[in-house]
């Protein structure tokens, strides 16, 4: 009998526990805050990619909490801006956490979250490291196309031609021209594509090249047309 009371009283306990406890559910508190200093952790024993890769891991996973996952628009971006930051700070050559900061950078609908990922975009893009040219030049299109700041845009194409990156395609030289062409100034655009097949021509792949020489000829042509780069191309075309 004893032990039937005992049962009883611990069927009771349950039961109230689970009807107290059945109404709270996870919340999420947003991106977790980073460090003041902006730079060091501690607890990784001065081991910079055990610190790297559970950053990343961190940031790979955050907004899913008990199968709910977030709308890319709820994050803080100026936190994860830091997060990022301090990734970078353990390993500037990886590519790991700045393709984590694409995801979100693709996934930011409004503007001024899309500028907190552009920023650290346009920093480590600048790194001569193997793949670093994605991010300035995404970040040179986002910055055109979404922040509508032609500008910056250029700036950081003109950036991306000029930094010496490993297998660095062709392409990535008509960038600064074109942008500066699509925005209305065409004779600078003129003077940027004059420059390229001058300097950089034969760094340019063949389609790159026709495609190149299809715009300095016919979309500026009022300014070039006694170029004799024109002339040529227009007897081989």
């Amino acid at each position: 009998m004893r032990l039937f009371y005992l049962l009883f009283f611990f069927f009771l306990l349950n039961l109230f526990t689970w009807a107290g406890l059945r109404g709270i559910n996870q919340v999420w508190l947003n991106v977790p805050p980073p460090p003041q200093d902006g730079k060091r952790l501690t607890g990784f024993l001065g081991d910079n990619e055990i610190a790297y890769r559970t950053l990343g891991y961190m940031l790979q996973n955050l907004g899913d909490h008990g199968g709910v996952t977030r709308n890319l628009d709820t994050y803080d971006y100026n936190a994860l801006k830091t997060w990022f930051f301090i990734g970078n700070y353990y390993n500037q050559k990886s590519n790991y956490i700045p393709s984590i900061a694409s995801f979100y950078f693709g996934g930011a609908k409004e503007s001024y979250n899309l500028g907190a990922t552009i920023d650290f975009a346009e920093i480590i893009g600048q790194y001569p490291y193997f793949g670093k040219w994605r991010f300035l030049t995404r970040s040179a299109s986002m910055t055109n196309n979404v922040l509508k700041d032609s500008e910056r845009a250029i700036l950081q194409a003109s950036l991306s031609a000029e930094i010496n990156y490993p297998s660095k395609p062709g392409w990535i030289y008509r960038l600064a021209p074109n942008l500066t062409l699509r925005n209305g100034q065409n004779y600078k655009a003129f003077l940027l594509f004059k420059d390229l097949i001058k300097h950089d021509f034969d760094l340019l792949s063949h389609d790159t090249k026709m495609s190149v020489l299809e715009t300095f000829c016919k979309d500026i042509k009022n300014l070039s047309l006694n170029e004799a780069i024109c002339f040529i191309s227009n007897s081989e075309m």
